[in-house]
């Protein structure tokens, strides 16, 4: 799950108007998987 919020992230951060709801996005990776590199 923590790989699918990241990937949206990255797709939403790249998209004008949208860097609110890829920050959220990344917060939900964090929150899912704190311990994966990945998403850090």
């Amino acid at each position: 799950m923590a790989d699918a919020h990241y990937n949206l992230g990255t797709i939403l951060a790249k998209t004008p108007d949208r860097l609110p709801e890829a920050i959220a996005h990344f917060e939900a990776a964090l929150r899912s998987a704190p311990a994966n590199a990945a998403v850090h």
